[in-house]
C-alpha cells in the first residue's frame, strides 16, 4: 500500500497526552478488527514532535528531544553483566535463568566491569573516530511486571524476576517501590550500530533521579 495519498492525519491521545497520527487506511485494519472482534486503528508518529518528558525533558536534559509513541526514552541499555547476576540469584531460588529480551534493551553490553556499574552511567560513546554515537544517559529504568512473561511463549510467571529485583534493586529515590534494570538514554549525535562495536563510559554520576514521564 502507498502510504502517500492513503493516510490521514488525526488526533491521538498517548499516556495522557495528545498528539498526531497518520491513519491506514481501513482496508488494512479491517481484518485484523475482524479478528479480534473489536475495533483497531493502526497509526503512525505524525510531523509534530513529541518533546520527551520526565529525565529526558529539554530542562534537564539542557535540549529538546522528541521521541515517537515510546512511554520513555528512545533507547534502553542493558548489560549482560547485570542478567548474568540476576540469573544467579533465580538459580539459587530454584527459578530458571532468563534473558536479557526480557526487558527489552536496544543495545546490549558486553563487559563494561561488575554487575550494576551501570547504575552510575552518565555518557556512553559506541566506536571511536567518524561515526561514533554519543548517549545521554538520562535515568534508570524501573520496572513493571512485563520482564515476567516470556517473549518467546508469552507465558507469565506469576513471581519472578520480579521478586528478586524488588529484594535489592529499588535504588532509585524517584520511585523507590520499583526496581531498576537497565538505563534509558537519548543520542546525543547521529551514528550507525552494528555487532561488536566497542563502547566507553565518558561521564558518571551519582545523581540520577528517575522522574516519571507519564504524569
Amino acid at each position: 500500500v502507498v502510504l502517500d495519498g492513503n493516510t490521514k492525519l488525526e488526533k491521538v491521545g498517548i499516556w495522557g497526552e495528545q498528539t498526531d497520527a497518520w491513519e491506514y487506511p481501513t482496508s488494512l485494519t479491517q481484518p485484523i478488527s475482524d479478528f479480534l472482534n473489536t475495533d483497531v486503528r493502526l497509526v503512525y508518529k505524525g510531523p509534530t514532535p513529541r518533546i520527551l518528558r520526565g529525565c529526558g525533558s529539554p530542562k534537564l536534559l539542557g535540549r529538546t528531544e522528541a521521541t515517537k509513541f515510546a512511554d520513555m526514552m528512545p533507547i534502553l541499555v542493558g548489560s549482560l553483566a547485570s542478567i548474568g547476576e540476576l540469573n544467579e540469584r533465580l538459580i539459587q531460588a530454584g527459578e530458571n535463568e532468563i534473558g536479557i529480551e526480557r526487558f527489552r534493551p536496544n543495545i546490549i553490553i558486553r563487559g563494561g566491569g561488575e554487575p550494576w556499574t551501570e547504575d552510575s552511567w552518565k555518557a556512553l560513546r559506541i566506536n571511536e573516530g567518524e561515526g561514533s554515537l554519543d548517549l545521554d544517559v538520562v535515568s534508570r529504568c524501573l520496572r513493571c511486571q512485563v520482564p515476567n512473561v516470556d517473549p518467546e511463549t508469552a507465558d507469565k510467571h506469576p513471581r519472578q524476576p520480579w521478586n528478586q529485583l524488588v529484594k535489592y534493586r529499588r535504588i532509585d529515590p524517584g520511585l523507590k517501590f520499583k526496581p531498576s534494570f537497565g538505563m534509558l538514554c537519548v543520542p546525543r549525535t547521529e551514528g550507525l550500530v552494528t555487532v561488536g562495536m566497542k563502547f566507553n563510559v565518558t561521564a558518571t554520576t551519582n545523581d540520577h533521579f528517575f522522574i516519571n514521564p507519564m504524569k
